[in-house]
């Protein structure tokens, strides 16, 4: 799923950046969402957490309650570094202040600039960037999910059944794939190391691991899911 964040007081332009969007994605295509907020406060900060998935953010720097440079600032602090941002502004002498590289902007767009062809080539090479990476794809409730494998944290399966859970940084996504199925579709992926009948690694996300108490540390989450017979693999992967 990517989300496309229009962050954006304007409804004229919000308009038209869907507009563009649509041309680019497609009407028919489901595996997306467009989000609008038109101010930054309490509601803004609830939908702005509550987005599970690939984000693309389209950033206004003038918006009532907070500008769109400061978000990007906000997003980046908080550990998000995958999600595309694009800022548009009227103010032209933004792109040429450093912001670009220390905030890994993909792009300044100047609204008086050709809007709709330079924001169309900027959100193709955006969207490339999530659909070329490597990515667990399924379907769930009708819904289709995209998950790139430098998401990912770790895969459970679940308690009751032979469902897993797929748990990254932003939240956890429930797939009726099999632990076995997984394993064999993370294979040939380095990354990944199943440490347990239960679980399924990506080591290139681990902090650090308490082989004591069986514990695998991430940013923000852990798990006590290693096999006394994994654990000298897992020490020497690390």
């Amino acid at each position: 799923m990517i989300n496309f964040v229009l962050y954006e007081d304007g409804k004229e332009m919000r308009e038209r950046y869907k507009k563009i969007i649509l041309k680019l994605i497609g009407a028919n295509n489901n595996n997306f969402k467009i989000i609008e907020i038109d101010k930054y406060d309490q509601e803004a900060e609830k939908k702005l957490n509550n987005i599970d998935g690939n984000k693309i953010y389209l950033l206004d720097v003038e918006v009532p309650g907070k500008s769109g440079l400061d978000l990007a600032r906000q997003i980046r602090n908080n550990g998000d570094w995958s999600s595309q941002i694009i800022v548009i502004t009227s103010h032209e002498q933004y792109s040429n202040i450093g912001y670009t590289s220390k905030l890994l902007m993909l792009d300044f767009i100047s609204k008086y600039s050709d809007i709709e062809k330079e924001l169309r080539e900027t959100l193709g090479v955006a969207v490339g960037i999530f659909t070329k990476q490597k990515s667990i794809t399924f379907t769930l409730n009708g819904e289709l999910y995209q998950i790139p494998y430098n998401q990912i944290l770790y895969i459970e399966k679940s308690l009751n059944n032979n469902n897993c859970k797929i748990v990254t940084n932003d939240g956890e996504y429930f797939t009726r794939d099999t632990i076995q199925h997984l394993e064999e579709t993370l294979s040939n992926d380095q990354r990944f190391m199943k440490t347990h009948r239960s679980c399924i690694v990506n080591l290139s996300n681990v902090s650090s691991v308490d082989l004591a108490n069986n514990i695998i540390f991430f940013p923000n989450k852990q798990i006590d899911l290693i096999a006394r017979n994994k654990k000298r693999e897992l020490k020497e992967r690390l």
